[in-house]
């Protein structure tokens, strides 16, 4: 089940967001939290060019997020256990429909725009070349 964002107040926003290391430049995030008993539960929620990209989500004393969401072309898909990839964001970036730049002078598909210039990474995390 997705996070009821209703039920968490902003705590912060950040550009350029990093995901495993990686600096994702156009990457932008919303971040919420909320107390749950003892513990604090926190929910990003990332955009690029405006169009949301995919949800994480845990709690702030944890290293790694629970579950992580990616939005489709039908909504948010099912959530799945543990941190998003920067291959699977590409990935899902690819998927998306056209979007404007940040200032909305021209639309463009996702998979043309910075995400293809990030970097790939292998099974065990090392960096692979990306198209030449």
């Amino acid at each position: 089940m997705l996070p009821d964002l209703t039920r968490f107040a902003v705590h912060r926003e950040a550009t350029d967001v990093d995901l495993d290391g990686t600096v994702l430049p156009g990457l932008c995030a919303t971040f919420y939290r909320r107390a749950a008993g003892t513990r604090t539960e926190s929910v990003g929620v990332y955009r690029y060019a405006g169009v949301e990209v995919f949800m994480a989500w845990g709690y702030v004393d944890e290293a790694h997020c629970r579950f992580t969401a990616y939005a489709g072309t039908h909504g948010w898909g099912a959530p799945r256990r543990g941190c998003p990839s920067v291959d699977a964001v590409r990935d899902q970036l690819a998927t998306l429909g056209p979007v404007p730049s940040p200032d909305r002078s021209h639309v463009s598909a996702p998979g043309t725009a910075n995400p293809r210039s990030w970097p790939r990474r292998s099974p065990d995390g090392a960096p692979v070349p990306g198209p030449g």
